[in-house]
């Protein structure tokens, strides 16, 4: 028997909603220290809640604002994370009540990651795919017998390949648990984000607030420094002997295969390596290196604007699922 969908409307958020979305979301002990952490925008850029009579939540998304480069201009944007509905209210309709709330709030959207449901559903409501993800993988030792294909084929990619490229002349690669100088950074980001046509603008803010500020995870910085200052920056997670190339800032070509030989020397130890990116000169170093496709994530992009859905350049790290597995990882630890 089908009953009529429960009497829900938009509401303002409360911080007394927090709990209750927590345990919708699966009760995550992890999940309550990240919350101030990840929504510390809360006041001025608010998620969809959608209360019953009651004032209890029946659907909620949360959003993370970015500041994106989309042709050499930037603009406010907003990564779609978080999105439930509570058990009761599901089959409903609440689900696509939610997204039109979040359309109607925010006039450009992004979410990596998303599931073959969720796809037929922002297709219909006029989301596009923005780029090709691809995680790529490299085994580090064989621990079961079926790896022995895997790290044949390895071998034989960096046998043809290889990773040849060397650092120049003047050149440093300088490993560290913080950021280069805000400065160098910021000067970094103005000179190489509009080599890309669409992508997240990655100044030391954001990348501070991303990764730094994560009350749960440790990450690693490999800086690439010349005598005219930083030319490139790489964003690691180690945990439990895989080793994840988390982001990048730096220019859209001559450098990956530098900074990927200096990753693997210093990980040399590890089980395995990935890397999740969008763009063609990761994927052609890592592939030269001997990491193989493992699979796809499904980016998909929701703007009020033409034209602004496809090209985009995408790390792990963009969107909230990285933060959320590297949460899990040291909660676990």
């Amino acid at each position: 028997m089908l009953y009529p969908p429960p009497e829900v409307r938009q509401g303002d958020y409360s911080p007394g909603y927090e709990q209750r979305v927590i345990s919708l979301l699966g009760d995550h002990d992890f999940k309550r220290v990240l919350w101030p952490w990840q929504f510390q925008h809360i006041e001025t850029v608010q998620p969809v809640v959608l209360l019953d009579k009651d004032r209890q939540v029946k659907g909620f998304n949360g959003v993370m604002p970015v500041t994106v480069s989309i042709d050499g201009q930037h603009f406010p944007a907003v990564w779609s994370c978080d999105f439930v509905v509570a058990g009761d209210c599901r089959g409903q309709g609440v689900g696509k009540q939610v997204k039109l709330a979040l359309q109607a709030d925010f006039p450009r959207l992004m979410s990596l990651g998303i599931s073959d449901s969720a796809v037929r559903v922002l297709s219909r409501m006029g989301w596009k795919p923005g780029a090709r993800v691809i995680t790529m993988r490299r085994l580090g030792s064989q621990r079961r017998w079926r790896d022995a294909p895997l790290l044949l084929a390895q071998a034989i990619l960096t046998r043809l390949f290889g990773c040849s490229r060397q650092a120049g002349d003047g050149d440093a690669l300088v490993w560290s648990q913080q950021l280069p100088m805000q400065a160098d950074v910021d000067d970094l980001s103005v000179r190489v984000t509009p080599e890309y046509s669409r992508t997240v603008v990655r100044d030391y803010a954001y990348l501070s607030w991303r990764y730094e500020g994560h009350p749960l995870a440790r990450y690693q910085y490999l800086s690439l420094q010349s005598e005219n200052g930083l030319q490139a920056l790489v964003v690691v997670r180690e945990s439990l002997g895989h080793l994840r190339i988390v982001d990048y800032l730096g220019p859209a070509a001559g450098v990956h295969e530098i900074l990927l030989q200096a990753i693997l020397k210093r990980y040399q130890g590890s089980r395995l390596f990935t890397c999740t990116t969008s763009d063609k000169n990761w994927l052609k170093a890592l592939w030269r290196a001997g990491y193989l496709p493992q699979g796809r994530q499904r980016f998909y992009v929701y703007s009020e604007t033409d034209g602004e859905s496809e090209g985009w350049f995408l790390m792990a790290g963009d969107s909230d699922g990285e933060l959320l597995q590297a949460a899990r990882g040291a909660h676990r630890s």
